[in-house]
């Protein structure tokens, strides 16, 4: 009986001890991780770096169309940020695309009566004759495939006017490649779409999916795109004589900036921080993203030069070719399958900065976000208060999380106003100091956090499990019409 007590009293002391030393562990790691956090935001406002790459970028080196010389300085430019910053495995990874450089584009109305409407070309549109394209005007609304189907076959040899605004259900959105490839099939001469920004802005994007279009392809600024629709809705007749000529320069060579903080416990876990270093060729793209990379290279500085120990390899990686069709993070995630089982965290940074903080959005269907519940307590400080996932589609991250890696992105709070992103307008004095350097702490607060954490946040997920959360997000079908499903090798693209 005394045995029996006796037994149960040790069991009892020694799950109380056991309780009291996870709860002494975790309250360590918590004010390690404060600790952390206080020296990164100080150092972040204190020296004030992010602004200075930032203006780098934007002023002096400008639009980083890929594989242009412009993206090659901005590629030099961070690599030698980076062996400064003392971090180690810095190099380039090249890979080819299609180039481009953009050249004349005019439209001029003729009939019923001269005008000359402000346009630029989307990227990688393919050109007129040189002596400019003749032919009449049709509207097809917002230009979904509904709406080419109404109009029938009257597209057959016009200049098509698509646009304006996506909806808010990005599943029901129609890319502007997408219009242009419809107006493509059904016939039409070429393709103009209504920037959606006032102001005279043109707003650039790919007019075709990692490649040239089939039809000269523009965008027209909001005001004369509005007056040709209200003149065609009331029954008359415009003729155009449209020009684009681009110079089409075959096959490219593009690069990844890689650069790494190696791990002093587990180097072979990886934690991956992302950003987009190429820009479309109308502005110098400050927001879009020298905002992100900036981001990524006051991270590197900061958690090298404090020397904050990190059980695991931190990994920083600027991509190249976003803007055309996320190429340079599917090249990674191909050239590096080997490493993605041990790729414990992707964080992904694109126009972060241009809110205060205020979310962490775990993409993907790893559950992750009952871990992140651990760094919101320090986060809180700079505004990071909850967690909301979502799914991601258009930036680097959905090639990772496209093969079951986990990822998180870091959202703002309030309403975003890029209104005049993809334009010229996309200039440096759009950016906000304190917003940067607020995210530019949490970042790498978070980075801190994913690299010394003991446990994993999640494991990496299966093709199945991938496959079964892309149909429940209804991303399946536009995965399977713009090629990326075949490309992923998932199986029954039909």
């Amino acid at each position: 009986m005394k045995k029996r007590k006796l037994s149960t009293r040790v069991f009892i002391i020694a799950g109380s001890l056991s309780f009291l030393l996870i709860f002494f562990c975790s309250n360590v790691r918590s004010n390690e991780l404060e600790k952390a956090a206080a020296r990164i935001t100080g150092d972040v406002f204190v020296k004030n770096n992010g602004i200075q790459t930032l203006k780098v970028l934007a002023d002096e080196i400008g639009s980083r169309l890929t594989g242009s010389e412009a993206a090659h300085r901005a590629a030099k430019y961070c690599l030698d940020l980076f062996k400064n910053y003392g971090l180690t495995n810095v190099h380039l990874e090249p890979f080819e695309i299609s180039g481009m450089l953009p050249g004349q584009a005019i439209a001029d109305v003729l009939e019923p009566f001269q005008k000359s409407l402000r346009v630029d070309s989307l990227g990688f549109s393919v050109n007129t004759p040189p002596s400019g394209l003749l032919a009449e005007v049709i509207d097809v609304g917002h230009g979904t495939q509904e709406d080419y189907e109404k109009v029938g076959p009257d597209i057959q040899g016009k200049i098509v006017l698509a646009g304006l605004l996506d909806p808010s259900d990005q599943a029901k959105a129609t890319k502007e490649w997408q219009k242009v490839d419809y107006a493509a099939k059904k016939g039409a001469a070429a393709c103009m779409i209504i920037s959606g920004t006032k102001g005279g802005l043109t707003r650039t994007r790919a007019s075709s999916f990692g490649g040239y279009s089939s039809i000269p392809a523009v965008s027209v600024a909001y005001e004369d795109g509005t007056w040709m629709r209200r003149r065609l809705e009331s029954g008359k007749t415009l003729r155009i004589k449209l020009l684009t000529q681009n110079k089409m320069i075959g096959r490219v060579v593009a690069e990844n900036v890689v650069a790494e903080i190696a791990g002093r416990g587990k180097p072979e876990e990886l934690v991956i921080l992302g950003a987009h270093l190429d820009s479309w060729f109308l502005g110098p793209g400050a927001a879009d993203n020298a905002l992100g990379v900036s981001i990524v290279m006051e991270t590197a500085r900061i958690l090298s030069t404090l020397e904050l120990a990190s059980t695991r390899t931190i990994r920083f990686v600027l991509f190249s070719g976003e803007e055309e069709g996320l190429l340079g993070s599917f090249q990674y995630v191909k050239n590096h399958e080997s490493e993605l089982d041990k790729v414990i965290l992707m964080v992904n940074v694109d126009m972060t900065g241009l809110m205060y903080p205020g979310l962490l959005d775990p993409y993907g269907a790893c559950q992750i976000g009952d871990k992140l519940t651990e760094v919101l307590p320090v986060l809180a400080g700079l505004g990071v208060t909850r967690i909301e996932a979502r799914y991601p589609y258009d930036s680097d991250d959905f090639n990772f999380v496209a093969k079951g890696v986990p990822a998180l992105g870091l959202q703002g709070r309030g309403v975003r106003d890029w209104s005049w992103g993809h334009s010229y307008a996309d200039t440096f004095e759009k950016i906000e100091p304190d917003k940067l350097n607020m995210n530019t702490a949490a970042i790498a607060t978070i980075m801190y956090f994913a690299a010394n954490r003991p446990e994993v946040l999640s494991r990496r997920l299966s093709q199945a499990e991938v496959i079964k959360y892309f149909q429940e997000q209804n991303l399946d079908k536009i995965l399977k019409q713009e090629g990326t499903w075949k490309k992923l090798g998932f199986p029954g693209e039909n």
